[in-house]
């Protein structure tokens, strides 16, 4: 995956994000999901989970919604408003992962869960035993 840096969260109601004026924007990130007729590639979907909540929680101006709050409601996946008013979380970020044989490509997108609005998205393609 090529190294690329969080994107930086929007401004809140105005409000800059410039040293001394910092507003948290209480983000959640979502599994990803396997798309793949691989099974095993669930295991890869939920360890990218794991790594990007590792890499988003060291950005100071993102504060995540802890992994371990779960949606008590059985809301359905595409319904990112619902999941948002329920978990408190402002932007959501998840994606999808297909994997066949030895590729992969793992889609990544940041959606405003008030506006349900994709603010982001990327692809990235590569052999599996590059990540590993």
């Amino acid at each position: 995956m090529p190294d690329r840096r969080a994107p930086a969260a929007p401004a809140q109601a105005g409000k800059s994000l410039e040293p001394g004026n910092r507003v948290p924007a209480l983000w959640r990130c979502w599994p990803f999901d396997n798309i793949s007729s691989d099974s095993d590639a669930s295991y890869f979907s939920d360890g990218l989970t794991e790594e990007l909540i590792a890499r988003l929680s060291v950005v100071s101006e993102i504060e995540l919604v802890s992994r371990g709050r779960r949606c008590s409601s059985r809301t359905p996946r595409k319904d990112l408003k619902a999941i948002g008013r329920e978990l408190g979380a402002r932007y959501i970020v998840g994606g999808s992962v297909r994997k066949f044989q030895d590729s992969v490509r793992i889609t990544v997108q940041l959606v405003d869960a008030g506006t349900n609005r994709q603010i982001w998205g990327d692809t990235y393609k590569g052999k599996a035993g590059r990540y590993f």
